[in-house]
């Protein structure tokens, strides 16, 4: 799904190679958030790396029009508007894609089902709470079904039991055939606990061990 081949950008990245395999849940980590939001520009092709390869779903190599569809983001910074609620954010972002109201909203009740919003549709994001905020920004990637879903630290400001939740959710979503990759720079309950299904740990723009 995602493929790192002696992929290195200077000074950050090192000969990185990598295989994220098709519905694994995959956790970088680093504690550099810079490094790891470089990483993911290099996996959507905002940036591109001084050598190497990056392949995505197999046959397409990053930047490619199909990321469009394939890949949801999870960004640290939350791209909802505080002068819309839920449902209207949703629909925002479906009209800016350039999709269907009419076969999105059958979807987007089901989405707000599975990250447990269904009671906070109408509510503007500034009256959630961080976590239902970071499940409402997780809502906003599912519209398409993305194939990959990716977050850039996910569990930034959460406590434990909030985290944890999050990341059950996302084992829910992982278990719908769905791809995870989650960039971690926290010293948090994934790196201490080792409750991930695979972890990559990134020293010095190297890989220095995989917990598989």
């Amino acid at each position: 799904m995602i493929r790192f081949i002696q992929v290195t950008k200077t000074p950050y990245l090192e000969n990185i190679s990598f295989n994220i395999k098709r519905n694994e849940i995959v956790i970088i980590h680093n504690s550099n958030h810079t490094l790891l939001r470089l990483l993911l520009d290099l996996i959507r092709g905002k940036k591109e790396p001084d050598s190497g390869i990056i392949r995505l779903l197999n046959n397409y190599q990053s930047g490619e029009k199909i990321l469009a569809h394939e890949i949801g983001i999870v960004f640290k910074e939350s791209l909802l508007l505080d002068n819309r609620n839920l449902i209207d954010n949703f629909k925002f972002i479906i009209d800016i894609m350039g999709m269907n109201r009419t076969y999105f909203n059958a979807r987007i009740k089901k989405i707000l089902k599975l990250v447990n919003l269904k009671a906070c549709k109408n509510l503007t994001p500034d009256r959630l709470s961080l976590h239902r905020q970071k499940r409402a920004d997780i809502a906003c990637a599912l519209l398409v079904y993305p194939s990959i879903l990716i977050l850039d630290n996910p569990f930034m400001g959460l406590d434990e039991i909030n985290s944890r939740a999050i990341y059950h959710l996302l084992e829910e979503i992982n278990c719908l055939g769905i791809t995870i990759l989650i960039l971690n720079s926290e010293q948090n309950f994934l790196v201490n606990k080792k409750r991930q299904k695979r972890i990559i740990y990134l020293n010095k723009g190297e890989i220095t061990n995989y917990n598989i």
